[in-house]
């Protein structure tokens, strides 16, 4: 797997600086920076990688949904900003509250032993269908920073990406600095650019939860959204 300074080198390499005495770049506070936020535009974009809660005071990777409660948060040493599958005995259908609405009216009252929906609140919080009669341990995945830690980066943090997407992040890190050398440069980047969004779109169709085409470049990342009926 791929570290920040190995990717270090290419990206000087694209913009034409020495890899071993920068003169105008700054290593650890431009350079690097720039690589991470090409990983995070990446899991943005596509979601991955799907990484599982975790939790250290239990040293699990396990939730325990408490009973008699229809809507939680989660928490834990992985901070997910966005949530995308639950598994209980199976894996739990995700739906929306509108969904529910409309196909079981009054389930808000419903209770069972194990959950057979959830839908997410927001970011960090989500409900389930039925309430809970017990306690029940599930499995929680969903996106995270692919860099969790602050700066400065150090180079030695891993880029947990297939190692064949690895250009399109060296592409993006050599787009923003030329953001810095502005004109012509970064008019003749923009393709570099487009390159990078290519990538990311391969990426989507190649990544484990590809039950619908997560992003083009036409219509972006696709949402669920409540629908709204003509009367």
């Amino acid at each position: 797997m791929s570290t920040i300074n190995d990717l270090v080198p290419l990206v000087l390499d694209r913009i034409e600086e020495s890899r071993t005495n920068p003169i105008f770049w700054d290593v650890q506070k431009e350079i690097m920076v720039f690589l991470v936020e090409a990983m995070n535009e990446a899991a943005l974009i596509t979601g991955e990688p799907e990484i599982r809660y975790s939790n250290s005071l239990t040293t699990s990777s396990q939730l325990t949904l408490p009973a008699n409660q229809t809507v939680m948060t989660f928490s834990g040493d992985v901070p997910l900003f966005g949530m995308m599958r639950l598994e209980s005995s199976g894996q739990v259908k995700k739906t929306t509250v509108w969904d529910m609405d409309r196909m079981l009216p009054g389930w808000e009252n419903d209770t069972g032993d194990a959950p057979d929906f959830w839908f997410p609140i927001g970011l960090t919080m989500f409900g389930i269908h039925p309430q809970l009669v017990a306690p029940v341990t599930v499995i929680v995945s969903g996106i995270a920073e692919p860099i969790p830690i602050p700066r400065p980066y150090t180079g030695v943090e891993p880029c947990d990406f297939q190692e064949e997407y690895r250009e399109a992040f060296v592409d993006y890190a050599a787009l923003t600095a030329s953001l810095k050398e502005g004109t012509s440069e970064f008019q003749q980047s923009i393709r570099v650019y487009d390159r990078f969004i290519s990538k990311m779109q391969e990426l989507s169709k190649f990544a484990s939860r590809k039950g619908s085409l997560r992003f083009s470049r036409t219509m972006g990342t696709p949402a669920a959204v409540t629908p709204v009926e003509l009367r």
